[in-house]
């Protein structure tokens, strides 16, 4: 099923998967009313994916050609094209426009793994061949979790089966505005109403006003894994600032990390985090550090002086190391939340002073 919200989603499969085969993700910009979208996909080299948008399940209905942007990996270089499918297994042709915003690098293809982001605007000129995504016009997404072919001479071939129609239309507008009294809350706890050794997850965060510093306690169940918390503007993971970390043999690892996508966040080029401490008692895992409420990195950071969505992974995540040394680099690789799809705060959390 997909997940998200009217201003961003998520699709991925197989279901429930967490090293999935293919994952497409899409987020609404409100700045240039348009749809930015990133897909990740495990392909062999000299092939394409993508994701399309239908007026209906029945999308092969010959009145009903597919709306398609086309991902495809030649030579080890990843292009993007607007192009049309009218029937699953039959060749995608060009759009007469490319209504697409490309950046300056796509993204890459490397050991097996396809990645790539682009934005599309909501509405183009193309009348004929794109559909036209508004406030009330919504539409079924189509996924090709299975990869198309590319001939001998790069030329885009069939899908080797029939692409995934999703059940649900999907609308991507831009999320309203909740109306909400100040949240003031100062700690997080899950299960809910848990009383400690007996939380998997405990979040407790307090401010000094002096000093401008919000001092975070995360205590987590899971010891040998990655735990920390986020904050969003949106909810989503998209965009959203980081802070994760572990404790291994008396050492403490804290990294502050940026989300663009769906994908694991990177470590941020300026680091914001500060006063690290860490301990495990009981099987218990417990991370504290300081930050700022509104750090001088306005690229990889949100700010905590407005009220913003408080991200809380649950369980976190594996710590992709093959040896005990492995766990004393704060840069290691590490895994996605496999156990629990992160908790998002059900409003926005404020730090009041």
């Amino acid at each position: 099923p997909i997940v998200g919200d009217v201003c961003y989603g998520e699709w991925h499969y197989p279901p429930g998967c967490t090293d999935c085969q293919f994952r497409a993700t899409w987020a609404y910009i409100d700045e240039i009313d348009s749809i930015e979208f990133t897909i990740a996909a495990s392909v062999p080299e000299e092939s394409w994916t993508g994701i399309g948008f239908s007026s209906n399940t029945k999308a092969w209905h010959l009145a009903n050609k597919i709306d398609m942007i086309v991902v495809q990996s030649h030579k080890n270089q990843l292009t993007v094209t607007d192009m049309n499918v009218a029937s699953p297994l039959s060749v995608p042709k060009l759009d007469p426009e490319q209504n697409l915003v490309l950046p300056e690098v796509v993204g890459m293809h490397e050991n097996g793994m396809l990645r790539a982001t682009f934005i599309r605007p909501r509405t183009t000129t193309d009348l004929i061949n794109d559909v036209q995504f508004t406030d009330e016009d919504c539409f079924n997404f189509v996924f090709p979790a299975h990869p198309g072919r590319l001939d001998r001479n790069g030329n885009i071939d069939s899908l080797t089966k029939p692409p995934i129609i999703s059940k649900e239309k999907v609308c991507v507008r831009s999320c309203t505005p909740k109306i909400f009294k100040k949240n003031c809350q100062q700690e997080y706890r899950f299960p809910a109403g848990c009383i400690p050794p007996s939380c998997e997850y405990l979040a407790v965060w307090s401010f000094d006003p002096s000093s401008n510093e919000v001092t975070f306690h995360i205590t987590s169940k899971e010891v040998g894994r990655w735990t920390g918390i986020g904050f969003s503007e949106t909810g989503s993971m998209t965009n959203s600032d980081m802070i994760m970390g572990w404790v291994h043999e008396n050492k403490t690892y804290v990294t502050d990390r940026f989300a663009y996508g769906k994908e694991m966040p990177v470590i941020d080029k300026q680091k914001d985090v500060y006063n690290i401490q860490g301990r495990i008692e009981d099987g218990m895992q417990t991370l504290v550090f300081s930050r700022k409420r509104n750090t001088t990195d306005t690229q990889e950071d949100v700010s905590l002086d407005e009220c913003v969505y408080f991200l809380f992974p649950v369980g976190g995540g594996r710590i992709l190391a093959r040896s005990s040394q492995d766990y004393h680099d704060s840069s290691i690789h590490v895994g996605f939340h496999d156990m629990y799809i992160p908790k998002v705060s059900s409003e926005p959390i404020c730090i009041c002073s």
